[in-house]
């Protein structure tokens, strides 16, 4: 996708977490999710796939990480951050159990 700017970005970032946080089984009481793993087993992927998008556009660009080296590989992600929320955090745990 083509992000216009930072709040394109997490406007877009935000809604799929809603998306998938709203589908994904919610734990209750700290009980196990083992008996809705069919359910869990639809949407796990995608929630996976955003907690990895997150951590790829929170992290320092590569040229910061691979300091003494002459290449760097820019990214438009190196540009662009992602901000958690609530719905974020109650989201990966609940992929977690």
């Amino acid at each position: 996708m083509n992000y216009q700017n930072q709040e394109d970005l997490q406007e877009s970032y935000d809604a799929a977490v809603g998306l998938v946080a709203e589908a994904f089984p919610k734990r209750q009481h700290g009980i196990s999710l083992f008996e809705q793993w069919p359910i869990c087993s639809l949407y796990i992927h995608d929630g996976v796939h955003l907690v990895n998008k997150f951590a790829e556009y929170t992290r320092p660009p590569i040229k910061a990480r691979l300091k003494g080296y002459v290449f760097s590989l820019d990214r438009v992600c190196s540009q662009l951050k992602l901000s958690s929320t609530t719905e974020l955090v109650e989201m990966i745990g609940n992929l977690a159990w």
